[in-house]
């Protein structure tokens, strides 16, 4: 009977944790681009939320924006 209540209570905390993650990878999209530059090639991204907020980023060699 113990091991039954530890193994329910185990798969509980792994749904909520599983439930959690879901939460958080909410996004509406993401969109992705590699440039070619005439000494190397850049990447960007922005990710669009559902609130209709958006986060950029920019890498260009070792410069990197957000």
């Amino acid at each position: 009977m113990r091991g039954k209540t530890r193994l329910v209570a185990l798969a509980l905390a792994i749904l909520l944790l599983s439930a959690m993650a879901v939460q958080a990878q909410n996004l509406v999209g993401i969109w992705r681009s590699n440039i070619p530059m005439s000494i190397g090639s850049a990447f960007s991204e922005v990710v669009f939320m559902p609130n209709g907020s958006f986060s950029k980023t920019f890498r260009y060699g070792q410069v990197f924006t957000r």
